[in-house]
């Protein structure tokens, strides 16, 4: 970056403000680390803020460090953009590969730092993370994420540098002590909200926690959440401080077209907007002006789950001004639950992914265990059915693997949409599937075949359908705790009936060459136990249609 004359100078004296230089370790630093660490899931993370001739490490994250030469800093080079600064592999980079941090035993690999910038743009500091393994990609996410812990880091230089001004100007003991309890509440409830972000708790929950923290440390009277869709709202009081201030979340309307006020346009908007005087805002609406609301401050947090979520303070009765300093508490609070959401949106796009087959898009293995522990838990007998899309081998040999492919895809897809309510299915790897339902009082052996059969005869049915004839299911079936004492015995036992059934189908199909009528064939399986040949007309005559179950003459791998 080009820096104008006397910059340098400027931004130390930027640093200096704050005093931060050579302190002790804070709370509220550490826990930044900690949360830019478990975002990143990287070993090291650190608050750095660069002086004329070293870098100070005012927290730490995995690795104990107070100083370091500026002229081998990787924050020192953060500090010279504004923008989150990245490097996958530091080994290969030519600005970075020489560095003693590199290049001694266990040397870091991974970095990825954002400034910490003053209001007057200066870059002071860096919150960053290292990690021993170079790694293939940053997310936008994770980007932003950091951007938004360096926003906060800021925010909490400005709590520190106020609490130490005050103390400086405190002219008796008592306004010192009430301005350190005030400054000491600000502290603990960002701490507090910002801690928020570990529990994963849904919006409306995670608001409702956050506002009761706010509470204690803003003088208000009504808190609300209002989340948004569409052209329809709807509102929640979270804390009222008495029944008149609840009412006022009934006055509100719930359709856009009753309203232009604030609270639907601080749904599109990322910044909090604050009235002293409500009565006077565009859209006011008559019936909160007349319960006495004076004040408002709209908080919005984002969107999230296809709902835009608004939290909405208020001042009832004598009029009172929002001070810098609830504006100030009441902007970064905003921003923490902001991150607060998106790390939970983060995680639970993350664990959805890992509990995906991204080929058909149902279930994985992962996810079959995790329904087999809680079956296990809920001790809830089951029925197990393990199965094989058939055909595949010989699509994949004859018209390539992109053909393959959609076989799968249009197998499961049509499994997932004819399903009934209570079973589930899942892709286990390659041609394996298998569905879990619940075992019903009368499921015999033949009553748990027969529903498998009518949950993937449509399946079976579309696929031929679609241009695959090749296409069949062999399956088997096995009941817990009816058919073995253990949830993995219960699958060995329908693994080892769908290979029978497998045997049997193939044996049918070598011996049917047209001397064989259907009704020799359906008397051929009389008596045969389960996970024996099952054929299209005994399927038919369970589920009175057409089933496509068996696998077509053609092939039956």
């Amino acid at each position: 970056m080009n820096e104008p004359i006397g910059y340098e100078q400027r931004r130390l004296e930027a640093l200096a403000r704050y005093a931060i230089l050579d302190t002790l370790p804070e709370d509220a630093f550490d826990r930044l680390a900690k949360l830019a660490a478990a975002v990143f899931g990287a070993p090291i993370a650190l608050v750095n803020f660069v002086a004329d001739q070293y870098t100070f490490s005012k927290a730490c994250y995995g690795i104990d460090v107070s100083h370091h030469d500026r002229s081998l800093s990787l924050c020192a080079r953060t500090i010279e953009s504004n923008a989150v600064l990245t490097v996958l592999d530091l080994s290969s980079d030519p600005h970075f590969a020489a560095f003693p941090t590199v290049t001694q035993t266990k040397g870091v690999r991974f970095y990825s730092g954002a400034p910490i910038k003053t209001h007057d743009g200066f870059n002071i500091g860096v919150i960053c993370v290292l990690d021993y393994a170079p790694r293939g990609s940053v997310s936008d996410v994770e980007r932003e994420s950091l951007e938004h812990l360096a926003a906060i880091a800021f925010d909490e230089l400005e709590l520190r540098r106020k609490t130490l001004e005050l103390q400086r100007e405190a002219s008796a003991k008592e306004a010192l002590v009430r301005t350190l309890r005030s400054t000491q509440l600000m502290s603990d409830t960002l701490l507090g909200i910002t801690s928020l972000a570990q529990l994963e708790l849904p919006p409306a929950e995670l608001a409702s926690h956050a506002l009761e923290l706010l509470s204690r440390a803003i003088d208000v009277e009504w808190c609300n959440l209002s989340a948004s869709r569409d052209d329809s709202v709807t509102f929640e009081t979270i804390w009222a401080r008495d029944d008149a201030a609840d009412a006022l979340t009934h006055a509100i309307p719930t359709r856009r077209g009753e309203t232009g006020g604030a609270s639907w346009r601080a749904a599109n908007d990322s910044r909090p907007s604050f009235t002293s005087a409500y009565e006077q805002e565009r859209g006011a609406l008559p019936e909160l002006v007349e319960a006495g609301l004076q004040a408002v401050a709209w908080l919005p947090l984002g969107e999230f789950d296809g709902a835009h979520y608004v939290l909405v303070l208020g001042r009832l009765r004598e009029a009172r001004r929002w001070t810098e300093r609830d504006r100030q508490l009441l902007a970064t609070a905003t921003r923490a639950i902001r991150y607060a959401l998106g790390v939970r949106e983060q995680t639970r796009a993350a664990r959805a992914a890992s509990r995906t087959d991204l080929l058909t898009g149902l279930a994985n293995r992962r996810a079959l265990d995790e329904a087999l522990e809680q079956v296990a838990e809920r001790a809830l007998p089951i029925v197990v059915a393990m199965l094989d899309v058939d055909g595949l081998k010989c699509v994949n040999d004859t018209r390539g693997h992109a053909a393959g492919d959609a076989l799968l895809r249009i197998f499961g897809s049509t499994l997932a949409a004819h399903l009934p309510v209570g079973v589930s299915a899942f892709r286990l790897g390659g041609d394996e599937f298998a569905l879990l339902l619940p075992l019903g009082e009368e499921d015999g052996p033949s009553g748990a075949r027969a529903r498998v059969l009518a949950s993937i005869d449509p399946a079976v049915a579309t696929a031929r359908t679609a241009g695959f004839p090749e296409a069949g299911v062999s399956f088997g079936v096995a009941c817990w705790p009816r058919d073995a004492e253990t949830l993995e015995d219960v699958l060995e036992r329908a693994d080892a009936a769908l290979y029978e059934d497998k045997r049997a189908r193939k044996a049918f199909h070598a011996n049917r060459d047209g001397e064989r009528s259907v009704e020799g064939a359906s008397n051929a399986t009389n008596g045969a136990p389960l996970g024996d040949l099952v054929l299209d007309v005994e399927a038919a005559t369970l589920l009175g249609s057409s089933p496509s179950a068996l696998p077509s003459p053609k092939e039956a791998d």
